[in-house]
C-alpha cells in the first residue's frame, strides 16, 4: 500500500485508540462474505470509511438507491435492503468487481464505489492515491482505508454480541402495538430492524423480525392481537373459500439463534435449555457441524397440534364468484401487473385500485387482492 507523510500522522493519530465500533459491529459476516467472493481481504476496512455526507447512500457500504437496486436490493417506502447486512455486501462486492474489471485498479474502483465513476471519469490519470484525495476525496477515504488496513489488519475483529432472537411473521404489525404488548422500547425494536421502515412492519421474503431474546417467545401469545392492530389502511391478505372440511394442523413458531464466533450446539443447547439432539432434530442437522452467522431453531412455541370442528362436508356444484369474491395472488419471480391481471380477467388499474399501487412495480413474494368478476 502507498504511503506518505499525512499516512503517517493519521496512523499515529489513531494508533492506542479502540478499534471503531462500526469496524466490529458486522466484521465476522462482511470478512466471510469477502473471502467467499475471493476479493481482497483489505474491503473489510471500507464501511467504517464510506462517510461522504450523501443523504442518499446509507447501510453498511452507503450504496446509493439506485446501485442498491440494480444489484438487486429492495429499497421501497417500506424495506430497504441497504441495511441488511449480509445482502447488502453481496450487492457491494458485486459492484466492486463491476468497477474493477472496468477500471482495472482498485483505488480508482474505490473511489468510484465511494463517490461516483463519472466523477473518477472526469480525473486526469493519477499516479498514486493521494492525488485522488486531493481532487475528490474530501472525507479522505483513501487515507482512512490504508490506516485502518494498516493498524488493523492482523487484529481479529471480535463483534459485539448482540442479544436477540428472530421471531416467524406473516402479516403487517404496528411497531407501536409491538412496543406496548412486549413491553420494550419503539426504538429496540426499530434498532434491531433496520431493514423496515415506517409504523408498520411489512413481511419481506424470509426476512424475520428480530426482537430481545427475553420476548421473542411471548410475542407468539400475542401474534394474532398484534395483526388485528396493524394500521387499518394497510392491505391485509384475504383468502374467501367456501367452508370445507379442515384436517388437523401444527400450531408451531419457531425461534431463531444466530451462532457467534466459537459457538458449539452444545454451548447453544445449554444457554437455551434444551438438549443438542433436539436441536440437531428442528434443525434437520446430521451432524454437530455449524457455522459462525447460521440462524439455528432453538425452540418452537406451542409444538403440539391444534385441531378444528369439521365443517359437514357435502358435493356442491362449484359456486358462482359473486362481486365480492377475493383471492390473494402470490407474486413469483418474472411476473408482471400485466400478466397477472391477463390471469384473472382484470385490468392493470383494477389490481392497483385494489391494492392501493401508485406504480406498475411488484415484488417477488408480495401479495395482491383480487375480486373476481
Amino acid at each position: 500500500m502507498p504511503y506518505n507523510g499525512e499516512l503517517l500522522g493519521s496512523i499515529k493519530k489513531q494508533r492506542g485508540k479502540a478499534i471503531p465500533h462500526d469496524l466490529l459491529q458486522n466484521a465476522n459476516v462482511i470478512e466471510n462474505i469477502i473471502t467467499e467472493q475471493g476479493m481482497p481481504k483489505e474491503l473489510k476496512f471500507l464501511p467504517v470509511c464510506l462517510k461522504t455526507g450523501d443523504r442518499s447512500r446509507c447501510g453498511d457500504w452507503e450504496l446509493t438507491p439506485l446501485v442498491a437496486i440494480r444489484y438487486g436490493l429492495a429499497v421501497t417506502d417500506r424495506h430497504d435492503e441497504r441495511f441488511a447486512t449480509e445482502a447488502s455486501t453481496r450487492a457491494a462486492m458485486a459492484y466492486l468487481s463491476d468497477l474493477y474489471r472496468l477500471y482495472g485498479d482498485w483505488w480508482k474502483s474505490i473511489m468510484a464505489f465511494a463517490y461516483s465513476p463519472a466523477m473518477v471519469n472526469r480525473l486526469p490519470e493519477a499516479a498514486s492515491p493521494w492525488e485522488y484525495e486531493n481532487n475528490i476525496d474530501k472525507a479522505h477515504i483513501v487515507r482512512n482505508f490504508i490506516t485502518y488496513a494498516y493498524l488493523y489488519n492482523s487484529e481479529e475483529l471480535t463483534p459485539k454480541e448482540e442479544d436477540f432472537l428472530e421471531v416467524v411473521f406473516s402479516e403487517p404489525i404496528s411497531i407501536n402495538a409491538l412496543a406496548e404488548k412486549l413491553k420494550i422500547e419503539t426504538s429496540e425494536i426499530i434498532e434491531l430492524n433496520p431493514i423496515f421502515l415506517g409504523e408498520t412492519v411489512y413481511p419481506l421474503g424470509d426476512y424475520q423480525l428480530r426482537l430481545p431474546a427475553n420476548k421473542a417467545e411471548y410475542f407468539y401469545e400475542v401474534e394474532d392481537e398484534l395483526y388485528k392492530a396493524a394500521d387499518s389502511t394497510s392491505v391485509k391478505p384475504v383468502i374467501e373459500k367456501p367452508a370445507v372440511a379442515q384436517t388437523p394442523k401444527t400450531s408451531s413458531k419457531p425461534i431463531k439463534y444466530k451462532v457467534k464466533k466459537g459457538e458449539t450446539l452444545s454451548k447453544i443447547a445449554q444457554k437455551h435449555g434444551t438438549t443438542v439432539e433436539n436441536l440437531k432434530k428442528l434443525n434437520g442437522l446430521k451432524s454437530d457441524l455449524i457455522r459462525e452467522g447460521q440462524m439455528l431453531i432453538v425452540k418452537n412455541v406451542g409444538g403440539g397440534t391444534t385441531t378444528t370442528t369439521p365443517a359437514k362436508v357435502t358435493t356442491p356444484t362449484a359456486p358462482k364468484a359473486s362481486s365480492g369474491d377475493k383471492v390473494t395472488h402470490v407474486i413469483k419471480k418474472g411476473e408482471t401487473l400485466g400478466g397477472i391481471a391477463q390471469k384473472y380477467k382484470v385490468t392493470v388499474s383494477d389490481l392497483k385500485k385494489w391494492n392501493n399501487l401508485k406504480s406498475d412495480k411488484i415484488l417477488e413474494g408480495g401479495k395482491l387482492v383480487i375480486h373476481k368478476k
